[in-house]
């Protein structure tokens, strides 16, 4: 028998088989601690080394019917979870594409896809059309207008306006360029209205 060849991804908190130990994937690849299998509580991960792939299976979960493999350890054979490859179900779409974790979670009120995290959160000192509404650094999962000149409470701006990628609902706008130089820090920054999104608990910092 040859030899495995195995691949460590590093880091300060490493999840691994726990049968042979080989190491799997870390802290920073969380998503989600939310989730169920055959064993009881499941996470979900971002990025998994060592691992198997089994032919691809059309599974009703209890999310809904999804395209999946299940995923075994790569050195001692254990069945470890699944992968998603296709979800059926429009809100499931996340687990095949983008996710921001983090310890606070921002999400789309219509439908509960995930847009950012409290640590991109810039200010909460804004205003739009639903009232207050807050500037973030970095969102996924949206969809962007064509190009608008508009003039707004503090100037002249050229904006997009922002809506979910999964269920089209308007959630904000983001900031292309500033005519004033002193708002020239919002350029390239989105804006979520809060009362179309939504904050929940996201990743701690333990198990």
């Amino acid at each position: 028998m040859g030899v495995v060849f195995v691949e460590h991804m590093g880091g300060l908190r490493l999840f691994s088989c726990q049968r042979c130990d080989t190491n799997l994937t870390n802290r920073a690849q969380l998503i989600s601690t939310r989730f169920t299998g055959g064993t009881g509580r499941a996470y979900l991960f971002h990025k998994v080394v060592n691992v198997k792939y089994s032919a691809l299976q059309d599974r009703v979960m209890l999310t809904g019917r999804h395209i999946v493999r299940d995923v075994s350890c790569k050195n001692c054979n254990t069945k470890l979870g699944w992968m998603y490859e296709y979800a059926h179900e429009r809100t499931q779409e996340y687990k095949e594409g983008k996710h921001i974790g983090g310890t606070r979670l921002f999400s789309c009120a219509s439908c509960d896809t995930n847009l950012t995290n409290r640590d991109q959160l810039i200010s909460t000192r804004f205003t739009g059309a639903t009232g207050r509404a807050f500037l973030f650094n970095k969102v996924v999962n949206l969809k962007y207008s064509d190009v608008q000149d508009r003039v707004m409470l503090t100037g002249r701006h050229m904006v997009r306006d922002v809506s979910c990628k999964n269920c089209d609902a308007k959630l904000g706008w983001m900031y292309e360029f500033a005519t004033d130089k002193n708002q020239q820090y919002k350029e390239g920054k989105v804006i979520l209205e809060r009362a179309l999104i939504t904050e929940s608990d996201g990743i701690g910092e333990s198990i």
